[in-house]
């Protein structure tokens, strides 16, 4: 068994470091697809990759190209985790995980669903992240058992989206295993404090933001396609109640 870790970006200067560096540990192999950066993504991109055999990167059209680089690995022991730039997960507790899942604990599972703080606001020097927890709004974990499929055929728009699915017997049907809706977000024990926030070391909170939105900005103006663009800064609003939740980062 091993984990594939594909990270989509596309101008992600501010968040790539730390989220390369928070998901290495747990990956076998971290294939970075860069659709067109024109920031300093692929020196960033390039600088893992140049000093961590584990990270490969590559430049790429469309983003429908990192479908194609993660296509090989269908119907092997592999499970493919897909993170975009600006999510940042927590080592530790990714670390807890990584066990399991070579232990095979989650093997009968097509896909693993995790607990994800959507972050509107982030306090570096208080160690908080502010946002929408899921549940109750949508998670956006990607972990799928690639030995679960026999084949993904058909026009994929990025990694992981779109195109058909054809599941390996005894798979056909089996509900995903969804961690978030079966433990809060302290007591998690795989992913205990993943999330999508703004977060880098260098930074302080409303700086981060502000460079952040300006990189969405920049996305907007360029009428570019793919996943992981610039920043969400939109609230998210939560299915039921309303109020933003506080969550320690680290």
């Amino acid at each position: 068994m091993r984990i594939i870790g594909i990270c989509l970006v596309r101008n992600e200067d501010i968040h790539l470091d730390r989220a390369v560096a928070n998901a290495r540990e747990f990956c076998d192999r971290v294939l970075i697809a860069d659709h067109q950066s024109d920031d300093r993504t692929p020196e960033i991109a390039e600088a893992w990759a140049a000093r961590d055999p584990r990270v490969e990167y590559r430049r790429i059209g469309h983003p429908r190209e990192s479908q194609d680089w993660i296509l090989p690995f269908v119907n092997t022991p592999t499970w493919v985790f897909g993170f975009d730039g600006d999510e940042i997960y927590d080592p530790a507790g990714l670390a807890r995980l990584r066990a399991d899942l070579l232990a095979g604990r989650y093997d009968a599972y097509p896909r693993i669903n995790g607990h994800v703080l959507h972050c509107t606001s982030l306090d570096i020097a208080a160690g908080v992240a502010a946002g929408y927890m899921a549940p109750p709004s949508r998670t956006m974990t990607k972990l799928y058992n690639f030995r679960a499929i026999s084949e993904w055929r058909g026009p994929a728009p990025e990694r992981l989206h779109g195109g058909r699915v054809t599941f390996n017997p005894g798979y056909e049907g089996v509900a995903n295993l969804d961690m978030h809706e079966q433990t809060d977000w302290g007591h998690s024990p795989q992913f205990p404090r993943p999330g999508r926030w703004v977060a880098a070391p260098e930074h302080r909170g409303e700086e981060l933001l502000q460079s952040a939105a300006a990189a969405a900005r920049r996305r907007a103006a360029a009428g570019g396609q793919g996943a992981g663009v610039g920043m969400e800064t939109r609230e998210i609003p939560a299915r039921s109640g309303g109020d933003a939740e506080r969550q320690p980062f680290s």
